[in-house]
């Protein structure tokens, strides 16, 4: 029994498998490789509202998400000024601190963060909202009965941002196995041509 030997078609066989390997090697480093977001954070404005809230009054803001995973709320509240000027001017003037209470609600009408009695809230103060779509509200209180305030109210996303580290790996690996295929491509028509004439 003779043994046929045919060089074109070994070269082509392997040629494809680098070829394979290398794209699969790409694909698993763009999808399938451990991702990490550590502090890498969105930082986008959701909600940027002024208002004034009378003395003892409420007031809702609206906002939506859209698969969020977290948010922080900044207030900014200051006494108006009209409400002090009736105070006694021989008396000497004490800015009065503005305190309030905001209750952040989900979708559902579910309370999902309450801050009481405070003057201010700081930004590594997150709010977890599990990804939820929809629109949520924050319901501010002004808890001083008698000075109104104006209040300033901040939304920012700062959900985590996935860092895939061997992302340009992949892509350059992905690209680089399409000439490769083209080559094993080549070799696999120029065999079959070779085996027809011979």
């Amino acid at each position: 029994m003779k043994e046929v030997s045919n060089p074109m078609q070994t070269k082509s066989a392997i040629t494809l498998t680098i070829a394979a390997v290398i794209l699969v090697s790409g694909l698993w480093a763009l999808w399938f490789t451990p991702s990490y977001g550590y502090e890498n954070r969105k930082g986008e404005q959701i909600l940027a509202v002024e208002f004034a809230l009378e003395g003892g009054n409420t007031s809702t803001q609206n906002f939506d998400l859209n698969q969020v995973q977290e948010i922080t709320i900044s207030p900014y509240a200051q006494i108006n000024p009209e409400t002090t000027q009736d105070q006694d001017q021989s008396q000497p003037q004490i800015e009065p601190t503005p305190v309030f209470s905001i209750k952040v609600y989900d979708p559902e009408g579910h309370l999902i963060k309450s801050y009481d009695n405070v003057t201010g809230i700081s930004q590594s103060q997150r709010i977890e909202v599990e990804g939820k779509s929809g629109t949520f509200k924050a319901v501010m209180t002004n808890n001083d009965p008698v000075h109104s305030i104006r209040a300033n109210l901040v939304v920012t996303d700062v959900s985590k941002i996935p860092n895939h580290p061997l992302d340009a790996l992949g892509q350059w690996l992905t690209v680089a196995s399409m000439p490769i295929f083209g080559l094993a491509a080549w070799l696999v028509v120029s065999s079959r041509r070779h085996a027809q004439t011979s």
